[in-house]
C-alpha cells in the first residue's frame, strides 16, 4: 500500500488527526490532495495563515472565513479554533505543525478538533521532518511517513528535468 493509499484509506475510516513526517511538505501536499476526491483542500503556513490549496477550498475560505481578518488566521491556535467551522470532509493540512506540538494551547485545541472532526470526515493534517507527540494526544493522531523517492522515481526526476531544459 503506497504512503497516498494510506492516507485515503485513514479518511475513509474518519481519523480526524494524522502527522506526516515528510521532508516535502509541498510535494506532500499535492500528492494527498489527489486522494481526497474533489474535498475542500485548505493550507495552514505561519506567514499566510489559512488559504485555499484547490477550488473546492478557495470556495470554502471565500464563505467559511469572509469576515476575519487574514491576519488572525496566522497564529496557530486561532486558525485551529476557527476550523471548527469548516464543512465536512475538508483537509487542512497544517505546515511546519511540529514546531507548535510543545505548546499547551495548541496540543488542547487538536484535542478539542479530534471528536468535532471525526463526525464528518473532516482531516488536520500536521505536516513536519518529525515528530514527538505530546503524552496528551499521542493515541489520537495516526503518525505516516512520506518514504524518500527510490531509484526509478529520482530517475524520473532527472530525466523530466533534463526534457524540460531542453537537453
Amino acid at each position: 500500500m503506497t504512503f497516498a493509499d494510506q492516507f485515503h484509506k485513514a479518511r475513509l475510516k474518519s481519523i480526524p488527526l494524522i502527522a506526516v513526517r515528510t521532508l516535502d511538505p509541498a510535494a506532500t501536499i499535492a500528492t494527498l490532495t489527489q486522494v481526497t476526491n474533489g474535498a475542500p483542500v485548505l493550507v495552514w503556513d505561519c506567514i499566510r495563515g489559512i488559504y485555499g490549496f484547490n477550488d473546492p477550498g478557495r470556495a470554502v475560505m471565500a464563505e467559511a472565513f469572509r469576515e476575519v481578518d487574514p491576519q488572525a488566521l496566522a497564529n496557530p491556535i486561532e486558525a485551529l479554533v476557527r476550523s471548527a467551522i469548516l464543512p465536512p470532509k475538508t483537509v487542512l493540512f497544517f505546515i511546519n505543525g511540529h514546531t507548535h506540538l510543545p505548546h499547551a494551547g495548541f496540543v488542547q485545541t487538536m484535542w478539542n478538533l479530534r471528536d468535532l472532526f471525526k463526525q464528518d470526515r473532516r482531516t488536520l493534517c500536521i505536516l513536519g521532518p518529525s515528530f514527538t507527540l505530546p503524552a496528551e494526544i499521542v493515541q489520537d493522531v495516526l503518525l505516516l511517513d512520506e518514504p524518500m523517492p527510490d531509484t526509478a522515481q529520482l530517475a524520473a526526476i532527472v530525466i523530466e528535468s533534463y526534457q524540460s531544459a531542453n537537453l
